[in-house]
């Protein structure tokens, strides 16, 4: 019953302003953010780790998406405050693997460009890089879920 609950468009839609939210809105709330996972050291920890638990099971519920849905979930998993070196190791590994689900997408590849684009901006500074490829990937979310609606309107 929950599968088919969390399959409904409205609750992805749910999920992604969720994301939106805690990844761009957190860290005006929160003025000392170096990183999106330092909001686990706050007392928005349960807000972090429930918006990134359902982006992850949205994610793997998605052929494509297994793998970015799989990394956001370990990163979740193991926190920047035990476990550093497995915390980065895994967001390096979700942000790598949002690239080819991406790529291979035939009506909506074009947003590998802007993703691609927010590759200086982690170097520049790590929550600006995060901010601006999380927003990124939402949108582009929102746009495939659109397309989604879109295309199963027209075959009702």
């Amino acid at each position: 019953m929950f599968t088919e609950i969390f399959q409904d468009r409205r609750v992805k839609l749910g999920v992604i302003m969720l994301a939106l939210f805690t990844n761009a809105l957190l860290p005006l709330i929160i003025s000392d953010l170096h990183s999106l996972s330092s909001a686990w050291l706050t007392p928005w920890q349960p807000l972090f780790i429930f918006s990134n638990a359902a982006t992850s099971y949205y994610m793997y519920s998605s052929a494509k998406w297994k793998w970015p849905g799989f990394f956001l979930l370990l990163l979740t998993a193991f926190s920047i405050e035990m476990h550093p070196s497995l915390h980065y190791l895994f967001a390096i590994g979700f942000f790598l693997s949002c690239l080819p689900p991406i790529i291979s997408d035939k009506r909506l590849w074009g947003w590998a460009v802007p993703y691609l684009l927010t590759t200086p901006v982690f170097f520049y500074d790590l929550l600006l890089g995060e901010l601006t490829a999380v927003i990124v990937l939402l949108l582009y979310h929102v746009q495939l879920l659109r397309l989604t609606w879109r295309l199963n309107k027209r075959h009702l």
